[in-house]
């Protein structure tokens, strides 16, 4: 699969299959451009000998940790001593942590130089690098502080997943179980059909990967800026997620997190009468599956109090006016923005996660 993405007034050009990371390394060498590659500790290790082995590496601590001010800062002075200037590209080699991150640094730093980006998770492949979207966490909340600033050439090359830990296996999971429900039809029944199995045989998992980035490649395409409130759908099972996740203080993996959103948004919707079509037997089987809980971890330290969650869920940033908003489903291929709901069925859909 190759196809242009257009954002505005920028666009990405997305290449998706097997050796698409190495076809980019070797687009970048021959047109002579100066790279520095963006990566974390656990990627690096293993990607630096397959792609850009002669350029300079920054490499920074794996997790959410480091989408942080202080480490965009260090990118930053980092780029300036080793000379970066506007025709130098800045590429990310990792997940969507390290994309996020890399995509504003290059987006900020001498007010924008190019921008690339080599996906190696899953969450990163059918999401986090499509669409244009990068910045960073404040204290308060999970992106709070960023820019649409889409990279130039993604490329989704499913071979780098032959490593990916069973953890981050199942945290991707979770955001293409969110294409699924957004999809519907032919999709979910592909995904019903995809088993853990399936990942060693390419042509499966090329097609699982395809489907996914297709739907939220046709979800940017229509609103590429949020302007309708399309691209907000994609938000689905993210405002209890990213609430979710905060209270971990980030301890809990994004994929976990929304998949726990996921369930708990379905329970909203029947309790607010707008689930028409009921799959929760069908996405708590998926979830199982790929090793996603539907049950929030034991806690004695009051991280998961329902007053903090409330605190997380008004810094949401498709909030207005005061009003709460959810992203909540339908049926499978349907969902609707819900402003302002009834925060006494916000509360009991949450709790109903504290089994």
């Amino acid at each position: 699969m190759e196809c242009t993405v257009p954002l505005g007034p920028a666009s990405t050009r997305l290449l998706l299959g097997h050796g698409s990371s190495q076809n980019l390394a070797e687009t970048l060498s021959l047109s002579g451009t100066r790279v520095t590659v963006v990566s974390d500790e656990n990627v690096s290790a293993s990607a630096r000998g397959r792609v850009f082995p002669d350029q300079d590496w920054l490499v920074v601590p794996p997790g959410e940790s480091s989408k942080c001010l202080e480490r965009a800062a260090w990118l930053w002075s980092q780029m300036l001593a080793l000379g970066m200037d506007r025709r130098s590209a800045l590429v990310a080699v990792g997940g969507g942590v390290v994309g996020d991150l890399a995509g504003f640094a290059a987006a900020t730093y001498l007010r924008g130089v190019p921008f690339y980006s080599i996906p190696t998770s899953l969450l990163a492949m059918v999401d986090a690098s499509v669409g244009g979207k990068v910045g960073i966490d404040l204290p308060q909340g999970k992106n709070l502080v960023g820019q649409f600033y889409p990279a130039k050439i993604v490329a989704v090359d499913p071979a780098l997943l032959a490593t990916l830990p069973e953890a981050e296996w199942s945290s991707g999971m979770a955001e293409v179980i969110k294409h699924g429900i957004l999809s519907g039809g032919d999709f979910w029944s592909q995904l019903l059909s995809f088993h853990p199995a399936d990942r060693s045989q390419d042509k499966k998992l090329e097609a699982l990967v395809t489907a996914a980035v297709r739907v939220k490649v046709g979800v940017v395409q229509d609103d590429p800026f949020e302007k309708t409130g399309l691209r907000a759908t994609l938000n689905l099972g993210h405002s209890y997620g990213h609430a979710i996740e905060w209270c971990s203080d980030y301890g809990m993996s994004h994929g976990q997190a929304v998949a726990l959103g996921l369930l708990a948004g379905v329970r909203l919707s029947r309790l607010l009468g707008i689930l028409q079509e009921d799959f929760e037997p069908e996405l708590s089987a998926l979830l199982e599956r790929w090793g996603l809980s539907g049950t929030l971890p034991d806690s004695d330290d009051g991280r998961y109090s329902w007053e903090r969650i409330s605190l997380a869920l008004g810094r949401d940033k498709k909030n207005k006016d005061g009003q709460w908003c959810f992203v909540l489903p339908q049926a499978l291929g349907r969902v609707q923005l819900v402003y302002g709901p009834d925060r006494a069925a916000v509360e009991r859909a949450f709790s109903s996660l504290l089994v």
